[in-house]
């Protein structure tokens, strides 16, 4: 569901009301070590950087840890820092994580402040087995096709890239980001998604639609749905590439939740192409051959099905060699 950039997609309560939250949910001097010093702009504590497990009631910290100097505000390279709590709980924060972005050189020339994959992997796996907020010390993109050079045209923001699953806040100076707190924490106190039938639950970078659209008012869901249903008497959906998103028999025991709503255990979508298509997640690149079909979940995994992985491939070979030209570039020039 590629759109352009938004406003934040947490629900902004006054300040007053706020900073009551704050201080009747959460002391700040109760929050881990390493929350309290990003609250405090200071030094983080380094926390060891671990993988993801699939079970979500154990949720992990993921992504590299980036350390503050002395009582220096983070640098605009910085970004990302992830609090999470598992669903149903009415507990404070549980896991606080950071990670970099990067600059990297894309196609004619430009610059690009890209998250890695393995976070950008991270983190969207994570927004949905926890509940997830994500605080931006300055602006980060994620590279969709990640076997192609950086464009504007192929990459989104990271605001952009998991709205409607976690929240995000960008924050530029240090006193601002008590009250990100605050917002990041009536955000996570509430549902923000209705059921599996919402289109709240797709993965964004996947379902590609011609235009823009907004989904934080009924209205606008249903608008949604009603411009990519395949027929008036179905309730599948069609995405821009001409594929058809039908919900599909459970094949596994993954049990996920969007903004607060739990799915139904192995919860995904059939998804079948009318032609070929490549589907890019922002760390993984899969080619679907017209007439297959391939399951897609939720939280962007790709399993089963006709596709076949191109990036990565197994053999780290491949890893050697440089990032082709984007494909509209390619076409200008009549390749």
């Amino acid at each position: 569901m590629r759109s352009g950039s938004h406003s934040s997609s947490a629900s902004r309560p006054r300040n007053s009301a706020a900073a009551d939250k704050l201080r009747g949910t959460v002391d700040v001097a109760d929050l881990p070590p390493a929350w309290r010093r990003i609250v405090q702009a200071a030094r983080p504590r380094h926390l060891p950087e671990r993988t993801l497990p699939h079970d979500h009631h154990r949720p992990e910290v993921i992504g590299r840890i980036f350390r503050c100097r002395g009582t220096d505000w983070p640098a605009p390279r910085t970004t990302a820092a992830i609090a999470r709590r598992t669903p149903n709980t009415a507990s404070s924060l549980k896991r606080v994580s950071e990670v970099r972005a990067r600059i990297v050189s894309g196609h004619q020339g430009q610059s690009f402040s890209l998250l890695q994959t393995k976070d950008v992997a991270g983190l969207y796996r994570c927004a949905h087995r926890a509940r997830t907020a994500v605080i931006s010390f300055g602006s980060a993109k994620v590279l969709l096709d990640i076997s192609e050079r950086p464009t504007n045209r192929g990459c989104v923001s990271l605001e952009e890239f998991v709205r409607y699953k976690c929240y995000y806040s960008l924050v530029s100076r240090p006193e601002e980001v008590q009250l990100a707190l605050a917002h990041a924490l009536d955000w996570l106190s509430e549902s923000h998604c209705d059921n599996p039938r919402d289109p709240r639950c797709y993965p964004r970078a996947i379902f590609e639609t011609e235009q823009s659209y907004q989904l934080d008012s009924p209205e606008q869901r249903q608008a949604f749905v009603s411009a990519h249903k395949r027929s008036r008497r179905s309730p599948d959906l069609t995405d821009a590439r001409g594929r058809t998103w039908c919900q599909g028999a459970p094949h596994t025991m993954d049990l996920i939740q969007v903004a607060g709503h739990t799915l139904p255990i192995g919860y995904h979508w059939d998804v079948q192409a009318t032609h070929d298509s490549i589907i890019a997640t922002g760390w993984e690149r899969w080619k679907l051959p017209g007439r297959g079909y391939v399951n897609i979940h939720p939280d962007a995994l790709i399993r089963g099905g006709n596709a076949t992985k191109t990036h990565p491939i197994a053999d780290d070979k491949a890893y050697g060699r440089d990032p082709r030209t984007p494909r509209s570039s390619r076409r200008s020039r009549g390749h």
